[in-house]
């Protein structure tokens, strides 16, 4: 699926705090983000990607990197 143009997004979670120039994200949807997925703003501009994932899969928190700046 190489290539492969997404053209809708979810709410995934919110964010919770900030570690180290990293985002702390609360999931709040169901699905699981993969590894490197894009993160964006409600105005759709990316702030980052989803850079680890831990806690269950029913209470997931993420860690957000790269050029978050809010």
């Amino acid at each position: 699926m190489y290539g492969t143009i997404f053209c809708c997004c979810v709410v995934m979670g919110e964010m919770s705090h900030t570690c180290e120039d990293d985002l702390v994200c609360k999931g709040t949807n169901e699905k699981v983000p993969y590894f490197n997925a894009p993160i964006f703003l409600e105005n759709k501009q990316q702030i980052g990607k989803v850079d680890e994932i831990f806690g269950q899969i029913q209470d997931f928190v993420s860690f957000m990197s790269e050029n978050v700046e809010l």
